[in-house]
């Protein structure tokens, strides 16, 4: 690369009062995150057991610094680790971004670059903003992800492709028949490199008791998203802060689920029937 990155310092608490000063109802994951600072890293991650892993500096302003650790905090709230399951971590991950970066709040977006891009949200690759990660996830089988050697988790950036040997670098259109829709041939898509919903950079995490270092159990984790979400109603109700649509959205499906009826009712009706089916004792009880 011809240009050098400027870097600039992480100070983990000056950091996080910023945070809450923008997101008071964000305090308890704020403060619930175990600092943990790492030599081989220019960016911020987050694993499920809430230790945030960061380099202690970065090519990321302080202002900018902000906007990236509200997005990785988007992963823990969002619950991206408990919900990928046997998915592929990093198309996982690229779609849990996806999820998150279409509705962030206006004032923490940074002007012509990251989270306020257009390369940051889903309309690069024809896909629509206001979908879970599970759906982008499916639509994302079309596109090789590569990543460019100056990608951060808030810009795929412009440097050289360091997944493929042979890639010039530049995205390509999926490849359609005309007359099936079929893909025939993958299109190439660079993406931002965050650590947020595959883990500290490979997808896994251990408990954080066995560590030692603190880590939020996933008992622990579930009572903080309840409350993070109880904080959010609360804050929309009374008409204060900047608060996205879509964040009380997500507050409000969390607290209130909507829970499958019918498939709950054919799986009662198919346990009752196979129990009586098996049942031959006869007795004289009253069915």
């Amino acid at each position: 690369m011809t240009d050098e990155i400027q870097m600039y310092p992480v100070e983990p608490d000056v950091l996080r009062y910023k945070l809450n000063k923008e997101m008071p109802y964000f305090a308890d994951v704020i403060y619930r995150l175990i600092p943990k600072p790492q030599d081989d890293m220019n960016t911020f991650a987050v694993d499920e057991n809430f230790r945030w892993y960061y380099g202690e500096e970065v090519p990321f302003t302080p202002e900018e610094q902000v906007t990236v650790l509200f997005h990785e905090i988007n992963h823990l709230i969002r619950n991206h680790f408990g919900r990928r399951h046997e998915r592929d971590p990093k198309q996982w991950n690229v779609a849990g971004d996806r999820e998150i970066n279409d509705w962030f709040p206006q004032h923490l977006s940074p002007p012509n670059k990251g989270v306020g891009s257009k390369k940051y949200h889903m309309d690069d690759c024809g896909l629509p903003d206001g979908e879970l990660a599970e759906w982008y996830f499916d639509r994302l089988e079309q596109f090789e992800l590569h990543a460019r050697e100056d990608a951060t988790s808030m810009d795929p950036g412009v440097g050289k492709c360091m997944t493929h040997p042979g890639c010039d670098s530049k995205d390509k259109d999926t490849v359609l028949d005309k007359k099936t829709y079929d893909v025939t041939q993958k299109g190439v898509m660079h993406v931002p490199v965050c650590g947020g919903s595959a883990g500290n950079g490979d997808g896994d995490s251990t408990d954080g008791d066995e560590q030692g270092d603190g880590g939020v159990s996933e008992v622990e984790a579930e009572a903080v998203r309840q409350s993070v979400a109880e904080k959010v109603q609360d804050e929309h109700k009374q008409g204060r802060g900047n608060l996205p649509g879509s964040l009380v959205d997500w507050a409000d499906k969390y607290l209130n689920p909507i829970v499958p009826w019918s498939k709950l009712l054919r799986v009662a009706a198919r346990r009752a029937s196979t129990e009586i089916q098996g049942d031959t004792t006869q007795t004289f009880t009253k069915p």
